[in-house]
């Protein structure tokens, strides 16, 4: 596996996982005090990293290497990539079981849908999307508020299975790292405080934070443009006046931009607005390919701390 910087190619052993090979040969680079950027070229990192994640990946590198800037800025969806996705069918079984009510998991499913577009975008609020989902199908209001608790603990399962805190070092790394790090979620913001409060992401992007982008509060929902032109204005007030990033238009800041999601059509939506988009599926990928995924896209982590 030969890794490549500005300057040089390493070799690496073919027997360390995918991120070791990389780390190893950043570390060799370094040991032999050439002068590079810090970074690898992204056609070395593609081939040789990109390759061991999600296909797609490759295939977006491949396309924007060689007329993309460095990126400055990951913006991650939350649902499916940082926390637990909306209310798949097995979800609602287990919120269900939870409170105790005798409803088809399918009929909720389904009543939910229409009132999820509503909620998503603000024209409801939280407890008008609750009362409305138990009348649909036939049950009293008063379990609003034990629907919603266990709501909550659906999306914020993540936070007791573990999976929040690696997912939380990745992004640290990524801070670390020099980037600054934001969110781009359809969701509702005080269903999303709590699961950032719970899962411990509130120490990277805070609630109050400019690139704390949900789509309730920006009144426009992804795959919509609009929802990346507020990420982007909102960049800027994060950034301030005095910053190179606030100067640039839309066009030349987007591209500065990359953008995790779990949905191709959000991914896409993405990539129209400038951005660079990664696929990335957190129930049927680990951590591991997170970071392969941002590495191959130009994003130069810091090795992490060896425990």
């Amino acid at each position: 596996w030969i890794y490549c910087s500005s300057t040089a190619r390493v070799r690496v052993s073919r027997g360390a996982p995918p991120l070791q090979r990389f780390q190893r040969a950043r570390r060799r680079l370094k040991e032999v005090q050439l002068k590079t950027t810090g970074r690898f070229h992204r056609y070395g990192v593609m081939e040789r990293v990109g390759g061991l994640g999600p296909a797609h990946v490759a295939e977006i590198v491949r396309g924007a290497a060689t007329t993309r800037p460095q990126p400055s800025v990951v913006f991650f969806d939350v649902g499916g990539v940082l926390a637990s996705d909306g209310l798949p069918s097995h979800g609602v079984a287990e919120i269900l079981a939870q409170i105790k009510l005798d409803v088809e998991p399918h009929a909720l499913i389904a009543a939910g849908k229409e009132l999820w577009n509503k909620v998503k975008v603000g024209t409801i609020t939280s407890d008008e999307f609750y009362a409305s989902l138990l009348a649909a199908v036939g049950e009293k209001p008063e379990h609003g508020a034990a629907l919603h608790k266990a709501h909550l603990d659906y999306l914020s399962r993540f936070a007791t299975d573990g999976r929040a805190a690696r997912i939380l070092e990745v992004l640290k790394r990524v801070q670390s790292s020099g980037y600054i790090v934001g969110v781009i979620s359809n969701h509702v913001a005080s269903w999303l405080s709590e699961v950032f409060t719970r899962s411990g992401f509130d120490e990277v992007v805070a609630l109050e934070s400019p690139l704390f982008v949900v789509s309730d509060t920006a009144a426009c929902a992804k795959p919509d443009a609009a929802i990346f032109k507020v990420a982007l204005d909102r960049l800027r007030a994060h950034v301030g006046a005095g910053s190179s990033l606030a100067s640039l238009e839309d066009g030349e800041l987007a591209q500065r931009c990359i953008f995790v999601d779990n949905k191709q059509s959000n991914v896409t939506a993405a990539e129209d607005s400038g951005f660079l988009g990664l696929l990335y599926e957190a129930y049927t990928s680990t951590e591991d390919v997170l970071e392969t995924s941002l590495l191959a896209a130009g994003v130069c982590l810091e090795p992490a701390d060896d425990h």
